[in-house]
């Protein structure tokens, strides 16, 4: 049983929305459209600031949360997405799945897999250790970007908070461990890269196993 976790005031644009999660906005809006897909399903709608941008694309797009309140096209949970398979070329489920016990997580990624005819694209919180760089050089032009600098798990057991059961870089929450869940929910993860506005949120594109 999945219950709420935070009040729909929890996403208030002028306090939910701080310049790293707009970044991830971004980030996550690029990665859609860059797939160009007919009908994206978003799974955990916000204060549904993505929705409103696909749409303004012409996307369409079918929402999904847990809180009526947030007004969803469709109420419902991850575990149990109320919908045929393979009717959503491309879904977004983006700073969810760490709002699930880990131990159920398998089975929400077989969901969404099964109602997926393409795409996923996830995030999920990774608090692994990082570096960045940035410089603008007249002799080397232009260069920014992030690595990692952990594949494993590291440091202490993540204690629930209340919102997050787990996150990436926890002692027993590794990387590996994660593609290791996707690839036995049938999905393929060609890309797993850091926000580099916001490395505290990983992104993964996914392709189902056909």
């Amino acid at each position: 049983m999945i219950t709420l976790q935070v009040a729909s005031s929890h996403y208030a644009p002028l306090r939910y929305d701080s310049p790293e999660r707009l970044y991830s906005y971004g980030r996550q809006i690029e990665i859609i459209l860059e797939i160009k897909p007919q009908h994206v399903l978003e799974i955990g709608i916000g204060n549904g600031f993505v929705s409103r941008y696909l749409r303004d694309c012409g996307v369409r797009v079918t929402t999904l949360d847990l809180d009526a309140k947030l007004k969803p096209s469709v109420y419902g949970s991850v575990i149990d997405l109320p919908f045929a398979g393979n009717c959503f070329d491309t879904i977004s489920c983006c700073e969810v799945l760490e709002h699930l016990p880990y131990e159920i997580v398998p089975h929400a990624l077989a969901e969404l897999a099964r109602v997926a005819a393409k795409q996923i694209v996830l995030s999920v919180p990774d608090v692994s250790p990082y570096f960045q760089w940035k410089y603008d050089l007249s002799v080397l032009g232009q260069s920014y970007g992030l690595r990692s600098l952990q594949f494993w798990s590291w440091g202490k057991q993540h204690t629930f908070d209340g919102e997050h059961y787990w996150e990436l870089g926890k002692r027993g929450h590794s990387l590996r461990n994660f593609i290791s869940a996707l690839q036995s929910a049938g999905l393929a993860a060609y890309s797993w890269q850091r926000a580099v506005g916001n490395p505290y949120h990983r992104f993964f594109v996914t392709t189902k196993d056909l």
